[in-house]
């Protein structure tokens, strides 16, 4: 059983591994513009989707945030959530981005106060992961595999009880 389990943790690994990157390089973005913003700007660079402003602030808010507390605390939610997604599939994570971005729109022409950080992000993520949990009908086979059990493979106990 203890093989079986590490043969599994080995394969999941070695399936994140190409794309495990690729949210520390989305991630690097923030803190580099934060970086700039205290240290050259006093903190007063920010890029915020401001109600009625241009749209590029729809695209670049995602990317600023109001402080190192702020970015920290996106950071820590951001990078396992992107992970999990990541593990299902990349074309699911590049989905969850397309729809936050699409759901932008509606709050850039709508909504009353400018907003930023990762926090549209972090929710689309999450909102993603809770509803593939409930369409698979076992809300752990996210963290336990990246695709549904298989008749071929013996089942995983916690998300694929026999």
């Amino acid at each position: 059983m203890a093989g079986s389990l590490a043969q599994r943790l080995d394969r999941s690994l070695s399936q994140l591994k190409g794309v495990a990157v690729l949210p520390l390089l989305i991630l690097a973005v923030p803190w580099v513009q934060e970086i700039i913003d205290q240290l050259v700007f006093g903190g007063r660079w920010n890029l915020p989707m401001v109600p009625g402003g241009p749209f590029l602030g729809v695209l670049t808010a995602p990317f600023s945030h109001g402080g190192f507390g702020h970015l920290i605390s996106n950071s820590l939610w951001f990078l396992p959530l992107s992970w999990l997604v990541l593990a299902k599939s990349r074309g699911d994570y590049l989905a969850v981005w397309l729809g936050v971005y699409a759901m932008s729109i509606p709050v850039w022409l709508f909504w009353h106060q400018a907003s930023h950080g990762l926090s549209g992000v972090i929710y689309g993520l999450l909102g993603y992961l809770l509803l593939i949990g409930w369409l698979e009908r076992r809300p752990l086979s996210i963290l336990c595999r990246s695709r549904p059990c298989s008749p071929t493979e013996e089942p995983c106990q916690v998300c694929c009880p026999s």
